[in-house]
């Protein structure tokens, strides 16, 4: 692939050329890593899948949720609660209000 740079105006322009359908397969492939992110990021365990999850015992999972560090719902943990919880997404998500 012929790649190259040049300057124009002061800006450096970087450019790369590809082959027919090289494009094309990149954004397939890119479509195809961001829809099974999405999938295991709704991915949702019992206490004991997220406990493994998470590497810590049910006792300690369970002291989490009775500290709200963890919330479960419906009995179970979703995928951006761990990763809330891990640190690796930063705002909470939302949160439903059941009323009676």
């Amino acid at each position: 692939m012929p790649q190259g740079t040049e300057s124009k105006g002061g800006v450096m322009i970087r450019y790369i050329t590809l082959p027919d359908g090289k494009l094309e397969d990149m954004l397939h492939q890119a479509a195809r890593r961001g829809a099974e992110e999405a999938l295991r990021r709704m991915s949702v365990y019992d206490l004991a899948g997220a406990s493994k999850r998470l590497g810590m015992c049910e006792n300690t999972l369970r002291k989490r949720i009775r500290d709200k560090k963890i919330i479960p719902v419906d009995g179970r943990i979703t995928e951006i609660e761990i990763l809330r919880y891990l640190g690796v997404v930063q705002q909470e998500p939302e949160r439903m209000e059941v009323r009676a």
